[in-house]
């Protein structure tokens, strides 16, 4: 799971976060795996489904405290009453909630803007993001989705496609390798991951990114194809790309 995530963004390398910083994580989709694992999943739609339907899975929000320890960081869904000042970092986790078939489907009325359809994610990092704090931004979705607006709120950005139980796989990449307890997370001697034992980012895009809300040639031939991010796109840590 950890390889098919994707790194769309990470100016002033705000990844990988290192252990004993206060981790404010904020957004619907840190703490439920229904909206890891999406539709088609116990139930139809997924909508049903609850936490403790997943006996041994693991959220996102597991993984980070698992990195962090528990004592360095508070989770708030939509950050009303928080002080983002008193935070190192923000890991917001935001997406798209379950669904299968047509019940996914966007209509004729509207675009592939995700936050059209889903303003609470849009509101969440509103509300951290331009604060001094670096906002890490991962988002789980079922498709591309064009998400300009979040990710100009985000000094990192990862998509996280529906990576299903296992949320601490996501932590693994997001932090340096060394848990709560101080002691190095094992495996992983690739090129860049080697000197902190940290998990590199590994996947790049199997298709193109929208690059506005309309777009629908993604096609590497398409003549009018001009996608945000092209096919093969997918940073890793120690570039020196900038998103702006």
């Amino acid at each position: 799971m950890r390889e098919s995530l994707v790194l769309l963004k990470n100016d002033g390398n705000a990844l990988p976060l290192a252990p004993g910083k206060k981790i404010l994580v904020v957004g619907k989709g840190a703490d439920s795996l229904p909206l890891q694992n999406g539709g088609w999943t116990l139930t139809w739609q997924g909508t049903d489904n609850k936490n403790g339907d997943f006996p041994n899975g693991d959220t996102i929000l597991a993984g980070i405290v698992e990195k962090a320890g528990a004592a360095n960081v508070t989770y708030s869904h939509d950050v009303k009453g928080i002080d983002v000042a008193a935070f190192d970092a923000v890991i917001a986790v935001i997406g798209e909630t379950p669904y299968a078939e047509g019940a996914g489907d966007i209509g004729p009325a509207g675009t592939l803007r995700h936050s059209a359809r889903y303003p609470e994610d849009l509101e969440v990092l509103k509300a951290v993001g331009g604060k001094g704090k670096p906002v890490v931004t991962v988002l789980l979705s079922g498709r591309p989705v064009y998400a300009n607006d979040l990710m100009n709120l985000s000094d990192s950005f990862v998509a996280a496609w529906l990576p299903g139980t296992e949320g601490k796989g996501i932590a693994d990449v997001l932090f340096t390798g060394v848990n709560s307890k101080g002691m190095h997370s094992g495996g992983g001697h690739s090129k860049d991951s080697h000197s902190s034992g940290r998990r590199p980012f590994s996947g790049t895009w199997s298709f193109a990114w929208p690059g506005s809300v309309c777009q629908t040639d993604l096609s590497t031939a398409g003549k009018d194809s001009a996608p945000l991010f092209k096919l093969g796109y997918g940073l890793r840590y120690g570039s020196s790309a900038t998103v702006g």
